[in-house]
């Protein structure tokens, strides 16, 4: 808890990304891939559990976290294509996202999280700031996307997508607040670690 405090109001202090050898990055977006795979079924299990079933993914966003975080960590190329690959191979291993749709909105969605998180990695300005950036990039992203798929298949009603819109982001709130705690306490983390190990 005293880290997320601290996460949430201090700024970066790195001049760099934390994970920067490119075999560590390709390393660090495969991990990130696997876990963005992972964590949706984990959370689909307590969903069961509980009694909320596959909605659950809906509402605590499991993937986005790892996109989100090697983002952060390892630049934006390395979010981009962790945000790109995970949706589309968790769609082709588990049926989930369920294409055509969500998986044509979620994957620019989620492809944006990793890529503006990384953008904004090493840029002086508080991490929750960069994660709510993110997150309203993400959901510009997804509007878009379903946009373009509402426009073609059934044709574009602009009342219809915003409503669409305005409902994930509410079912999402939960989610995005993890993230909001979550992502800055590890980069909080992370941004000691690195000041102690050069002594500043």
């Amino acid at each position: 808890m005293h880290i997320a405090t601290n996460a949430l109001s201090g700024e970066a202090a790195l001049s760099t990304t934390v994970i920067s050898a490119p075999s560590a990055r390709a390393l660090a977006t495969g991990v990130a891939v696997a876990a963005a795979v992972a964590l949706p079924q984990v959370a689909h299990v307590f969903g069961a559990a509980v009694g909320l079933g596959p909605a659950v993914g809906q509402v605590l966003l499991p993937m986005f976290l790892p996109v989100m975080a090697v983002g952060l960590l390892a630049g934006p190329a390395a979010g981009l294509v962790a945000g790109v690959v995970a949706p589309v191979l968790s769609s082709l291993l588990t049926g989930m996202p369920v294409a055509p749709m969500p998986l044509f909105a979620m994957v620019p969605e989620v492809a944006v999280l990793g890529l503006v998180c990384g953008a904004l990695s090493t840029r002086r300005l508080l991490w929750v700031a960069k994660v709510l950036v993110a997150q309203l990039a993400g959901l510009a992203a997804y509007a878009v996307a379903a946009g373009l798929f509402a426009a073609v298949a059934t044709g574009f009603d602009a009342q219809v997508l915003l409503g669409t819109v305005a409902n994930v982001a509410r079912v999402a709130l939960p989610g995005y607040a993890i993230q909001w705690v979550a992502l800055p306490a590890l980069m909080a983390a992370v941004t000691r670690a690195e000041s102690a190990r050069s002594g500043r």
